[in-house]
């Protein structure tokens, strides 16, 4: 399997082609922070679950059609429903962003080979997958009640194999597979034939949980009031901190709201999930003020968190839709969380071919998404001040809500130094760090994550062995 997902990267590491399904592959897996040094345990039992492929969809051979109003007068009417501040944004700042990076990638990028790499489509193995289905109702958590039922010891998994009854024994409470290898969940449900409802059987299925990772498989209580003693993701003690905290939020949409994929439900009023995120960014999020700070850590660690990181920095990383309510939620939430805007990522949906998958002057429908990244600087406000660095991530899309793991690349711009002693050429070493994230659909390697849909990706269904 290959150990990374960046298939073309400028000098500069402002743009890149990334392949999705293989981002998510290599996010499973611990690998050595510099090449050529193995594991220190581990390898064997490791390495029948590093052949396996996530499934994926048809890579785009050819842009969507394209849903722009057909005549002048229908364009006038949409445009002035467009807020200026956002036509501003996208016609004169995203858009020619996206088109140079677009170009760049087109003379640099081998122009036979395509913009992703080879799939396991789900089409080709939907007969397997089908079998051992599990409906998404039966994993999707209920909501935390007012007794504390994240305030369990957290489940420290075994690894290979650890058998459950049912999928609400690792619901709301923290599960830690510490080892450096993956954990298997093996999972009792009822299984019933479609149209046969009395034909009832048990069967079980299995999820994947990568090493050294956390999960919190639960439905994030949102509308709780905020006191003294309120935690924003019960269960995760407060005395634990995260240099990167990752949020993928369900923002109102009025698209998604109609399509059958998934629901927006608790998660649909503007300025509570504003207040949320703000919430999570100040009582989660690494403060790098001194003994402080190395005191909130080893008080996170015996509450069952993990170890002090090395890095010392502070940065949240939130996923916007493309108008100006959202991009300004997650400005607000950083700002008043004490973080300045530093950065900001653009991942633009490609074809095979390296087009965009819709016009990018589109009215409706924008080929790009953007992760707005904040950074504390505790020794000078100098941020405020300086212009936000803007990389692009050109990506064929997958299946639909998958968006691509960027583990490599946080490691890669914010927590990597170069050797000191000058034994690996050309290569950087990872700073240990510890991230969260939230809202998420997978579990990630070394990371934490938690959400209603965090097994989702893990589920063996999405999974074969080639």
């Amino acid at each position: 399997m290959a150990q990374s997902a960046i298939i073309c990267q400028n000098s500069e590491k402002t743009i890149f082609i990334v392949d999705i399904p293989t981002s998510i592959n290599v996010s499973q897996y611990i690998y050595p922070s510099v090449p050529g040094i193995a594991q220190q345990n581990g390898d064997q039992k490791e390495s029948k679950y590093q052949q396996r492929h996530i499934l994926s969809t048809q890579p785009l051979k050819t842009p969507y059609p394209s849903p722009e109003p057909k005549t002048e007068t229908a364009r006038k009417r949409v445009l002035e429903r467009i807020p200026a501040e956002e036509r501003i944004l996208h016609d004169d700042v995203f858009g020619p962003l996206v088109k140079d990076a677009l170009r760049e990638l087109q003379q640099t990028h081998d122009g036979g080979t395509p913009w992703c790499l080879p799939r396991c489509l789900v089409e080709e193995n939907c007969r397997m997958a089908k079998k051992r289905r599990l409906n998404e109702a039966d994993i999707t958590p209920c909501s935390i009640s007012s007794r504390s039922e994240t305030d369990l010891p957290p489940l420290i998994l075994s690894p290979g194999d650890n058998d459950f009854e049912s999928l609400s024994e690792v619901q709301n409470v923290l599960v830690k597979n510490t080892s450096a290898v993956s954990a298997r969940l093996n999972v009792k449900y009822i299984a019933t034939d479609a149209g046969k409802t009395d034909d009832q059987r048990i069967e079980s299925t299995g999820f994947t949980v990568p090493p050294q990772s956390t999960f919190l498989f639960s439905t994030l209580p949102m509308e709780r009031p905020v006191s003294d003693r309120y935690r924003p993701i019960p269960g995760i003690p407060t005395e634990q901190k995260f240099n990167l905290i990752l949020l993928d939020p369900p923002w109102p949409n009025r698209s998604v709201r109609r399509s059958s994929h998934y629901v927006t439900h608790l998660y649909s009023d503007m300025d509570s999930l504003t207040r949320y995120i703000e919430a999570i960014l100040q009582a989660y999020l690494y403060k790098p003020d001194g003994v402080s700070s190395l005191k909130q850590q080893k008080q996170g660690e015996e509450r069952g968190g993990g170890p002090t990181s090395s890095s010392q920095k502070s940065i949240a990383a939130i996923w916007v839709t493309n108008t100006a309510k959202s991009r300004k939620a997650a400005y607000d939430a950083m700002l008043r969380s004490g973080l300045s805007i530093t950065e900001e990522w653009i991942w633009v949906k490609t074809t095979v071919d390296g087009e965009p998958v819709s016009p990018i002057d589109g009215l409706w429908r924008k080929p790009y998404e953007v992760l707005v990244i904040g950074q504390r600087d505790m020794r000078k406000r100098e941020a405020k001040d300086q212009p936000k660095l803007r990389r692009v991530i050109a990506a064929v899309p997958d299946v639909h809500s998958r968006k691509p793991n960027l583990k490599d690349l946080f490691e890669m711009v914010f927590f990597s130094v170069a050797p000191q002693d000058g034994n690996v050429q050309g290569n950087s070493c990872r700073v240990k760090y510890s991230a969260l994230e939230i809202f998420a659909r997978n579990v990630t390697a070394g990371w934490w994550a938690c959400g209603n849909e965090v097994l989702k990706f893990n589920h063996e269904e999405w999974w074969v062995e080639k």
